[in-house]
């Protein structure tokens, strides 16, 4: 039987390789969150991204269909992007990302999943919600965007975008189907002009 010196001797002895072990694990750790941060997230807005939201949306979509609750989308697409692009630079072109963005945050609820798809796509699903709901929210972000000008070399610019919204029927539908309702939605806002949303 060790007497407790030599117990306190070999502890101080194992002490290093276990500071050694702790601290590899609090760093396998810290990567392994960084790692999930950057396969759900997107890196310029900070919100879901779509491999993210197509995981979170699947989930609702099936919980909405199960208990019978409504449950709208909308596909959102910047105006103009393109053009800021080429008028200010790439970098003013993610200024207005992460602008439209944050006002797109603070005019939806928090239970909505908000994502960015595509360059200049993003879409929202909205739980509990009905379709003319849906639009009255979108419409809530217009209004905060068109009240909000982002700055560009000094120069104001007005942010907008068109919408294209659907919401789940009777029938139990895949998220498929719903993201092209919203998209076909969304290309007749488009051809009507800016800053429209379609139903």
């Amino acid at each position: 039987m060790l007497s407790c010196t030599a117990g306190r001797k070999n502890y101080w002895r194992r002490a290093p390789a276990i500071q050694a072990t702790l601290r590899n694990i609090t760093e396998h750790n810290r990567l392994k969150a960084e790692l999930q941060i950057l396969a759900t997230t997107d890196v310029l807005t900070g919100i879901v991204n779509r491999r993210q939201f197509l995981a979170l949306a699947s989930r609702e979509l099936k919980r909405a269909a199960r208990l019978h609750h409504p449950l709208a989308l909308a596909m959102l697409d910047m105006d103009g992007l393109k053009h800021i692009n080429d008028t200010h630079g790439h970098a003013a072109g993610d200024q207005v990302l992460v602008a439209f963005t944050d006002t797109c945050r603070k005019n939806i609820r928090e239970i909505d999943v908000f994502a960015r798809v595509g360059g200049d796509e993003f879409v929202v699903l909205l739980p509990e919600t009905e379709r003319e709901e849906a639009y009255k929210a979108v419409e809530r972000v217009q209004l905060a965007l068109a009240a909000q000008p982002v700055y560009l070399g000094g120069q104001p610019v007005i942010v907008t975008f068109s919408a294209g919204i659907t919401s789940m029927t009777d029938m139990v539908e895949s998220l498929d189907e719903l993201l092209a309702r919203a998209d076909s939605a969304l290309y007749r806002a488009k051809a009507a002009g800016r800053n429209r949303v379609a139903l």
